[in-house]
């Protein structure tokens, strides 16, 4: 591979905790089994089983909880499938949020390829994109924003973002590119151990080339 390799936040028998970098796909894609987080665990931590039950996009960066025997397969589908782990991200928005916190509510819409958020529909709650944010801090023209989905939808972030007029910083696909890639960190990650239930609590600090601010700014609030 050659981009920057993931870091290992947590690890024990049963579960493993990454940092994924930006860039590296979590799982085999069309293009390459290689090069994945998946294989990055088989191959650099010697990790003969490996299941993944949530997802990362492979140009965000931040968390992900991998399995790593059968005992742990139960718990962690039950807290990402039934939502009881908790994820939180960090989002550096190309634009001005009106207000310092909310709730984005769309409607998923899907026409071949093309994907888009439209305002949600009153009458069903089918493809239903919520998530709630809160405003860290104004630079300028853009916003660095918390953000916790309370739907799980492909993109969702990405496409709720750019749907207000703001969306994350380098999204190639939903809003203009930038020479640092896409501003979205997975940052925070709340959930049971999948075997022995204690709760697991991670969280990693903003990236520093993100702002200049934000790590000062987080610190000395109460």
């Amino acid at each position: 591979s050659h981009g920057p390799a993931p870091v290992v936040v947590f690890r024990d028998e049963h579960m493993i905790v990454l940092d994924k970098p930006a860039g590296m796909p979590v799982s085999a894609t069309r293009e390459t089994v290689f090069g994945t987080a998946q294989r990055w665990v088989e191959v650099e931590l010697g990790q003969p089983y490996v299941a993944l039950h949530h997802r990362l996009d492979r140009e965000a960066r931040g968390l992900l909880a991998v399995g790593v025997s059968q005992a742990a397969n139960p718990g962690l589908a039950r807290a990402f499938s039934e939502r009881i782990a908790e994820r939180r991200y960090r989002a550096l928005l190309d634009g001005v949020v009106v207000g310092d916190e909310g709730v984005w509510h769309h409607r998923l819409v899907e026409e071949g390829r093309l994907r888009w958020a439209a305002p949600p529909n009153e009458h069903s709650d089918d493809k239903e994109m919520k998530a709630g944010w809160r405003l860290l801090e104004r630079q300028g023209a853009r916003s660095l924003v918390e953000v916790t989905l309370e739907t799980g939808r492909t993109h969702q972030i990405r496409l709720q973002a750019a749907a207000t007029g703001a969306p994350v910083l380098g999204d190639s696909l939903y809003g203009t590119s930038h020479p640092a890639g896409l501003h979205l960190q997975a940052f925070a990650l709340r959930l049971p151990h999948p075997v022995t239930g204690d709760e697991l609590r991670f969280e990693l600090p903003a990236p520093v080339e993100w702002t200049p601010n934000a790590l000062r700014t987080e610190a000395t609030e109460p």
